[in-house]
C-alpha cells in the first residue's frame, strides 16, 4: 500500500472510494461531512433517511443510523462525475465523550473499517479525511498517528488487498499543521514497524504532497 498525503479538497480527488467523516444520524453536518453532502447532491441524505434507526441519541434525540467505529457504504451520485464512485461514511468519535483509550481504538476502527469496506468494493484507490479533528476536537499528532498506523497495519494483514494507494486529503485552516503532524506519525510509525523485522519495511510507502517520506524512522 502507498500512502500519500496531500492538501486536497476530498470531493476533488478522482479515486473510486471517498470516507466521510459523517455523524451517527448521517444527514449531512459540517466540514468534510458537509463538503461530501453539498457535492453529492441531495440524493445521498435521500439515501441515508432510509438507512434502518438503531436508536437515538441521548443528548440530542436524533435517530442513529451509524454507530461510532463503524463504516457503511453508498453510491457517489452527483461525485460520479468526478470519477468518484462510492462513499463511505464512519462515524469519528467526539473526542471529549470517551476516555483516552476508548476515543483512540474506535478511531483505529474508523480507519480500519472504512479501508476494509474499500476493499470490498475492489477499489484501487480511496481517500480519506482527518477523522475527528474538526469540531469533534481530536488532538492532531495522535491522531495521525492512529491513522497512520491503522492503515499500515492493516495494509499487512494480508498481501491480496484490492485498495493499492490510500491518499490523506487534508484541507482548511489547519492543513499545514496536519499535513506536519502526519509526515512526523509517518517517521515515528515506520521505525516502530522496523523492530519487527527487515520484510515489513517494503511495504510501507509514503509521501507528503508527492516528495516521498523516509519510513524508518532515521531523519
Amino acid at each position: 500500500m502507498r500512502l500519500h498525503v496531500v492538501k486536497a479538497d476530498i470531493t476533488q480527488l478522482a479515486v473510486a472510494a471517498i470516507v466521510n467523516a459523517a455523524n451517527t444520524h448521517m444527514l449531512g453536518g459540517g466540514g468534510v461531512d458537509g463538503a461530501i453532502h453539498r457535492a453529492a447532491g441531495p440524493l445521498l441524505r435521500q439515501h441515508n433517511e432510509k438507512l434502518p434507526v438503531l436508536g437515538q441519541c441521548s443528548d440530542t434525540g436524533e435517530n442513529i443510523r451509524l454507530r461510532t467505529g463503524e463504516a457503511i457504504i453508498a453510491p457517489s451520485f452527483a461525485l460520479r462525475s468526478r470519477g468518484i464512485q462510492h462513499i463511505i461514511s464512519t462515524a469519528g468519535p467526539i473526542y471529549e465523550e470517551y476516555t483516552r483509550p476508548e476515543a483512540c481504538k474506535l478511531l483505529a476502527d474508523c480507519y480500519r473499517n472504512a479501508f476494509i469496506a474499500a476493499d470490498k468494493l475492489d477499489c484501487s484507490a480511496g481517500a480519506f479525511p482527518a477523522i475527528s479533528c474538526g469540531v469533534y476536537g481530536f488532538p492532531f499528532a495522535p491522531a495521525a498517528r492512529i491513522a497512520v498506523s491503522t492503515l499500515f497495519a492493516t495494509s499487512m494483514l494480508r498481501a491480496d488487498w484490492a485498495v493499492d494507494d490510500v491518499y490523506i486529503a487534508l484541507g482548511g485552516p489547519d492543513a499545514d499543521r496536519l499535513v506536519s503532524c502526519y509526515k512526523t506519525a509517518i517517521r515515528t510509525v515506520g521505525a516502530a514497524f522496523t523492530r519487527f523485522g527487515e520484510s515489513v519495511v517494503p511495504a510501507m510507502r509514503a509521501s507528503i504532497e508527492g516528495v516521498v517520506i523516509d519510513t524508518n524512522g532515521s531523519n
